[in-house]
């Protein structure tokens, strides 16, 4: 008798214990919980490739599967986005398992995650008030100092952004650093570095 209970008391407390966990949704694959192996690192990865892009992105769903939704600049094709994407994965042996289009709500769906497995899905939409930062250039005239003639007038009105770099002990350094500040242009010192093993003259740098 005493085996009996043994086994059926087995048999309840297995029963509810699979009535407590969740169920799994239709169509998922095992590996697409929060916390499965190798998640962290694919996050990583796809955050990296967006940072590197300047795509924005948000999360609109955490499970089963985790979504983000991109907004992609309009100055960048979705699909280089989608090729950064699928080689940054490629190296760390997960990939792109599907890719589809949705046209009527102008986006393109990623499912990601390893072979066996669907951790995210992405959803690459354009945005069309979106434009990526570009390059910019600082422009630095140097060796000021020396002089002040109309040439050198010539760079403080050109109505740019400049930086002037004005060299120490100079005859008009004083007089072009504070008309550059007049004219609120950035100005930096310009200052030769003093050699360890030659000799020097006295020349109004020290």
């Amino acid at each position: 008798m005493f085996p009996f209970v043994v086994i059926g008391s087995l048999f309840i407390l297995i029963v509810g214990v699979k009535t407590l966990l969740p169920r799994r949704a239709a169509g998922e694959r095992e590996g697409t919980s929060l916390f499965a192996p190798g998640v962290e690192d694919i996050r990583r990865s796809m955050e990296d490739v967006l940072h590197e892009h300047e795509v924005s992105w948000r999360t609109i769903r955490r499970s089963p599967v985790v979504e983000w939704q991109v907004d992609v600049p309009s100055d960048l094709p979705i699909l280089s986005l989608h090729l950064a994407l699928q080689d940054r994965l490629r190296e760390m042996g997960a990939s792109i398992h599907s890719a589809s289009s949705d046209p009527v709500r102008g986006r393109v769906l990623l499912n990601i995650g390893w072979p066996d497995s669907t951790l995210f899905r992405l959803a690459l939409s354009h945005r069309e008030d979106l434009r990526r930062d570009k390059g910019k250039i600082a422009i630095i005239i140097d060796d000021f100092g020396d002089r002040w003639e109309p040439f050198v007038e010539s760079f403080m009105e050109l109505g740019a952004e400049i930086t002037v770099s004005v060299l120490p002990g100079r005859k008009m350094s004083r007089r072009i650093s504070e008309e550059a500040v007049r004219r609120n242009i950035e100005v930096i010192l310009h200052l030769p570095m003093e050699p360890l093993d030659a000799d020097y003259e006295e020349d109004g740098y020290t």
